[in-house]
């Protein structure tokens, strides 16, 4: 589950809370729980401002971009020397590439800003 909400204020961050308590409280009359340890918070905002929710766009794109260079390394050491060409674009779209584009409707509002 996905839930998408701006977080530019304190106020923001409270209803965000009321907002989970909800959820939750109708999983429950579901006869669901929600596991908080699966559970991940990520503030999407421009600014630096974080309300400790999580990581900031800035963040973001630096542990993606430091994953990436780190699995790009692993198949060129592995697979360039023995492997045809077409074998290293399937395991770049199977691995590199769901990690640039996973979850990238939820930064789409970021772009204007950015």
């Amino acid at each position: 589950m996905a839930y998408l909400k701006p977080i530019l204020s304190v106020k923001e961050h409270e209803e965000l809370e009321q907002d989970m308590k909800k959820i939750f409280d109708k999983y429950s009359d579901l006869t669901l729980k929600i596991n908080a340890e699966k559970c991940k918070a990520m503030l999407l905002a421009p600014s630096s401002k974080q309300y400790g929710l999580g990581l900031c766009y800035k963040d973001h794109v630096s542990r993606i971009t430091t994953k990436c260079k780190q699995v790009t390394g692993a198949l060129c050491r592995t697979t360039r020397k023995w492997a045809p060409k077409e074998a290293f674009q399937k395991l770049y779209k199977t691995t590199i590439e769901p990690m640039l584009t996973y979850a990238i409707g939820a930064w789409y509002p970021l772009q204007k800003s950015l």
